[in-house]
């Protein structure tokens, strides 16, 4: 039997809810592999601050990428609008926690990781929508 939709549970709410999973998920993402990341470097003891700001930053637009990547791909639907939004929603999140900590947080590496994050999750909920579905 078909399950039947409610009127109030529109395209947008729906999409909302999977924007939310989604960058729940890459937050998740995130902190797990700067997690990964800190203990290398910890390990690797001589590693130059550059390469610490560049691997975050990486990090940073991988995860928009799969947060975007989850979102579209649980909607089925509006790709860029939902891989730009969880590139922002991530990147706001970062940014909020950058201010937690204090110091100069508007910097160019800081408009760096927004372009980044916007990209990767524009990409990422394209090639979500795109996918082939697997015909068995």
């Amino acid at each position: 039997m078909k399950k039947r939709r409610e009127p109030s549970d529109s395209t947008f709410v729906r999409c909302l809810k999977y924007l939310a999973v989604g960058c729940a998920a890459g937050l998740l993402l995130c902190a797990a592999l700067l997690a990964i990341c800190a203990f290398l470097f910890v390990l690797l003891k001589t590693i130059p601050s550059q390469a610490v700001g560049a691997v975050s930053i990486g990090i940073s637009a991988l995860s928009a990428m799969f947060a975007g990547f989850l979102s579209a791909r649980l909607c089925h639907s509006k790709g860029l609008i939902l891989g730009l939004s969880s590139g922002l929603v991530l990147f706001a999140c970062i940014l909020i926690s950058a201010f937690s900590t204090g110091g100069n947080v508007f910097t160019v590496a800081t408009a760096m990781r927004f372009l980044l994050m916007m990209a990767g999750g524009a990409l990422g909920g394209v090639f979500a929508v795109n996918k082939r579905k697997k015909v068995k």
